[in-house]
């Protein structure tokens, strides 16, 4: 029993240990500790990523390969150190095989613009799941478009992973490429990736894997999966933003056409003789690289490495704690069937709209994902508007996870408990709104009294919901009308997001009755500024606030053209 004991404590001590590397998960939020749940868009960063960024800038910064010198000596070193750290990371035959990108997403573009554009004809395909990442699919869409190639997406299984009978109906010998995600950022669930490959030789077909989701959760060995692409970015495996790799077999690299030109990739120049290009790697990455976040990933990697067996514990532990705490609130409506490989769980909630329990739970301290994910196709395949998305990492706790639960319940509980107070009449509704907020003198309270005012608000007869009542600019969609009275404007708006429609209340309280000059001379900002709401709304949630008021300006200065 005490070895038991000693055991679960030494493992405690580690996960702590782990968890105190990243500083920013000491922060907090409106006054409560940070629960950072949007490990799906970006991984923090530990302490050591960020002291080798400023190190180099500090001690070595100097650009790489060309100078003489010993600052632009150990520069070179420094960055060529960390690939030679990715190759063996992900097992690549070779450094030549692994390429500089900003990201998963300039990755991808770059084997589009390149292999693509040099092998895609009119009478071939490119398969897709209808999972992917945009960046998995659009730049495929803009080759099409050159050159008359064929984008065919594969369904899914109830289970979320990529239907290999579809696929296989799909096959033939027209298929150039698959390019298909290793984990989808929405569905958390792993692909049969070998099975995929497999049935791509069959054919003859190339296999992009976009690798951006698996890459700090699974080890990759890319010879044995013996795929011709590899893709993924340092941001989401703990390492700088701004960086990715892809990784390609060296003789289909060898025989692709330079993307971009200039830089390190040029090995000479001349108006006699041209332009001779450099050989792998350099070949692929033309400019100044972003030399600092390659040599700080080289830690990232290191962190992963030396964790290796924290991080499968964590994933496994996570992955089947939050499935089980989350599947005891019957509000919460999973996606797709069954527990994902790792711990990333998309959701919707009964009768709530997503952004609304977003905002909710980032008043509470607790950040996670609200929308569409880049992911706008499954969403239509799915006949869904958006989702949640909460998505871990090693560092996070079983703790926060109940925090978690706890909070969504409250918010269930809430919403069948609040009270609709009185509306303001329309005479002093500014003030009676300014009113209300300076009494909610902290964000968790404005927040509540924007969703009361949400709930309170007036819905518009859906049949004037059009795209010339939309709203452009909004995070949910949004629509406003106009009836220009002798007594001034008469505004009717609406949106599924009762924080949305709050906001719409809040800014209409400013604007009804105005006349057009009226409208166009009030003080919009200082309005805010007494409700103290700008400083707290996210870039853009802000965002759609200021399209409300640009909405209503446009209509205002219509008016006075007319006139």
């Amino acid at each position: 029993m005490l070895l038991l004991y000693d055991s679960m404590t030494t493992e405690m001590k580690r996960l702590e240990e782990f968890r105190c590397q990243f500083p920013l998960l000491e922060s907090q939020v409106y006054g409560k500790p940070l629960v950072y749940f949007d490990n799906a868009a970006t991984t923090q960063k530990p302490a050591k990523v960020i002291e080798a960024s400023s190190h180099f800038y500090e001690t070595q910064n100097a650009n790489v390969h060309r100078a003489s010198h010993v600052i632009s000596a150990k520069a070179t070193t420094a960055f060529e150190q960390s690939r030679t750290a990715v190759a063996q990371f992900i097992n690549a035959r070779s450094t030549k095989e692994v390429i500089w990108t900003s990201g998963t997403t300039n990755a991808i573009n770059l084997v589009a613009q390149s292999w693509g554009k040099a092998n895609l004809t009119k009478h071939d395909k490119v398969l897709v799941s209808v999972a992917e990442h945009h960046a998995n699919i659009v730049p495929w869409q803009m080759i099409a478009k050159e050159t008359g190639a064929e984008i065919v997406a594969i369904n899914l299984t109830s289970s979320g992973v990529i239907d290999l009978k579809h696929l296989k109906r799909e096959l033939s010998a027209n298929v150039k490429l698959i390019s298909v995600n290793h984990i989808s950022n929405v569905t958390g669930k792993l692909n049969p990736v070998e099975a995929i490959i497999n049935l791509a030789k069959e054919v003859g077909a190339k296999v992009l894997i976009d690798g951006a989701q698996a890459i700090a959760h699974h080890r990759i060995d890319v010879q044995k999966l013996d795929c011709d692409f590899y893709v993924f970015s340092g941001h989401k495996m703990f390492g700088p933003t701004g960086l990715g790799v892809l990784y390609g077999k060296q003789a289909i690299l060898e025989a692709m056409p330079v993307y971009q030109t200039g830089g390190e990739m040029i090995k000479s120049v001349s108006f006699v003789k041209g332009t001779c290009f450099n050989e792998l790697p350099f070949k692929f990455e033309p400019g100044t690289p972003n030399i600092a976040s390659v040599v700080a990933f080289n830690d990232a990697i290191a962190l992963i490495e030396a964790h290796r067996d924290l991080i499968a514990k964590q994933d496994d532990e996570l992955t089947r704690y939050t499935y089980q705490s989350l599947c005891q609130i019957k509000a919460v409506k999973p996606l797709f069937d069954g527990l994902p490989d790792i711990p990333l769980f998309s959701f919707s909630v009964d009768n709530q709209h997503n952004q609304d329990v977003a905002a909710y739970l980032d008043s509470k301290g607790i950040a996670i994902r609200a929308g569409h994910h880049c992911a706008m196709p499954l969403m239509e395949y799915l006949a869904i508007d958006g989702c949640l998305r909460v998505s871990l990492a090693p560092y996070n706790t079983k703790q926060e996870v109940d925090f978690l639960v706890s909070t969504l319940q409250g918010l269930l509980s809430n919403e069948q408990s609040i009270e609709v107070i009185e509306s303001a009449h329309q005479e002093g509704q500014a003030l009676k709104i300014i009113e209300r907020f300076n009494v909610a003198n902290s964000w968790d309270k404005k927040h509540r009294e924007i969703m009361m005012l949400g709930k309170e608000f007036a819905r518009m007869d859906k049949a004037l919901r059009s795209a010339e009542s939309l709203i452009s600019g909004c995070e949910s969609k949004a629509w406003l009308i106009a009836e220009s009275t002798a007594n001034g404007y008469e505004f009717s708006a609406d949106s599924d997001a009762k924080i949305v429609r709050g906001l719409l209340a809040v800014t209409l309280a400013a604007y009804q009755g105005k006349s057009a000059d009226e409208i166009l001379a009030f003080d919009i900002e200082s309005y805010f500024n007494k409700l103290g709401l700008q400083s707290h709304l996210s870039p853009s949630r802000g965002n759609g606030l200021l399209s409300i008021v640009e909405k209503i300006k446009s209509i205002a200065e219509s008016k006075l053209l007319t006139q």
